[in-house]
């Protein structure tokens, strides 16, 4: 079977002898056919064979990344800590209900509202932290690795999302990354009018993304809320 190379600005598929793309023109030079990118250990355990060459273009590219703003940060924030928001609610509820009763009926001595003031407090700084605080150090984090990174490109297949990009380091040094997550192992998702969040496991750890949708092709947006539909119907049986 004869090689091809895959346009980078079209995904036209072309013969490896071509220099521009016979669909839009692009050139094709520098997209000659390379070897498998090499990615970490770990990564080739959890997935072997996960980027394969010329094997299937990508049904869509978007190479322009933008940092996270402090909006997408927060919402993020909320779809990982729901369930300690849950518990830290419950536990301020239980222990200012608790509180008031006790002052109330003259019960409360001081070691009891210091305990509790303290409890309380605690409770207060985790919903700052959730709120506040983890979305604000998440945004100017991704303003910080957008600075530093270069050749960034993210790959939407038929059964896989795959990012690659180049991050310069504090030292100079240019630090390849790789990542890939399989469409069927995103477990749970949450849509607002501008994003979609994902809940994902990547090997045997929980992680999560976010998917602006006006970066996202008729066709992309098909796989998006086709792997939905999957989600919904099992949530249901």
């Amino acid at each position: 079977m004869e090689e091809i190379k895959f346009c980078p600005k079209c995904s036209h598929p072309n013969p490896t002898s071509s220099h521009v793309c016979e669909a839009c023109g692009a050139a094709l030079d520098h997209n000659e056919v390379q070897p498998t990118p090499e990615v970490d250990q770990g990564y080739q355990q959890i997935y072997p064979g996960a980027y394969t060459v010329n094997a299937e273009p990508p049904i869509q590219v978007i190479d322009d990344p933008k940092p996270l703003s402090f909006s997408i940060a927060f919402r993020i924030s909320l779809f990982m800590g729901w369930i300690s928001i849950l518990i830290s609610s419950l536990i301020t509820v239980g222990a200012v209900t608790y509180l008031v009763a006790m002052i109330l009926t003259n019960r409360a001595d001081l070691f009891t509202i210091i305990v509790f003031t303290t409890l309380i407090t605690l409770e207060v700084i985790s919903f700052a932290m959730i709120f506040f605080i983890r979305p604000y150090v998440t945004s100017k984090q991704s303003q910080k690795q957008m600075e530093s990174m270069s050749n960034y490109r993210f790959e939407i297949y038929s059964d896989r999302f795959c990012w690659a990009s180049d991050y310069k380091k504090d030292d100079g040094t240019i630090l390849p990354f790789h990542q890939m997550v399989l469409i069927k192992d995103i477990y749970s998702y949450k849509e607002y009018n501008d994003i979609f969040i994902f809940g994902v496991y990547v090997g045997n750890r929980k992680t999560c993304f976010a998917m602006r949708k006006h970066t996202l092709s008729e066709a992309s947006m098909k796989i998006v809320r086709d792997r939905i539909e999957e989600i919904k119907n099992m949530n249901r049986n």
